[in-house]
């Protein structure tokens, strides 16, 4: 019987931990722009650090073989007249060099000097918003406070009232 009880306790301790413990987001809970590092084609690291003050910030995460991301890009870069207020971080779920390049070959992302590139080698970035599809995009204000997450990819109008209304 002692056992019985014991076991039943330790169930119900376990079941009241995991009912405490929350499936959000980081993002939905602290409001800041995380610290993050990528590291760019050139094996050097960008950091938030890296990224001009007093500017706001759209985090993009994307993979380099994800169509719906290379079609999004094409939309930044036609909007760019509005969007050039932002720094634009590119953050790339994969790894593979020949694949991102192929990827800014076909973009042309690399002309504008208000996007940055890298791969989220260590999944800071992938692991705070916790993306269920590609590409997820982010708006923080020039205080580096989220305003707004486009998860399920995201409508050129929305980011571009968005950005409009920082």
């Amino acid at each position: 019987m002692k056992q019985l009880m014991s076991a039943f306790f330790l169930f119900a301790f376990i079941c009241n931990v995991f009912a405490q413990q929350s499936n959000d987001a980081p993002y939905q809970k602290q409001k800041a722009l995380p610290a993050f590092t990528l590291k760019t084609l050139q094996n050097k690291n960008f950091t938030k650090a890296n990224l001009p003050a007093g500017k706001p910030v759209l985090i993009f995460i994307f993979s380099p073989t994800c169509a719906h991301c290379a079609m999004e890009t094409k939309d930044i870069i036609e909007n760019m007249a509005t969007l050039k207020k932002l720094s634009i971080v590119y953050a790339s779920i994969s790894t593979d060099k020949q694949k991102i390049a192929e990827f800014i070959l076909e973009t042309g992302i690399d002309a504008y000097p208000n996007i940055y590139l890298g791969m989220d080698t260590d999944l800071k970035l992938a692991s705070f918003f916790r993306p269920t599809v590609t590409p997820f995009a982010a708006v923080y204000n020039s205080n580096h406070q989220l305003v707004q997450v486009f998860k399920d990819g995201y409508v050129m109008p929305k980011l571009l009232n968005t950005v409009k209304a920082l």
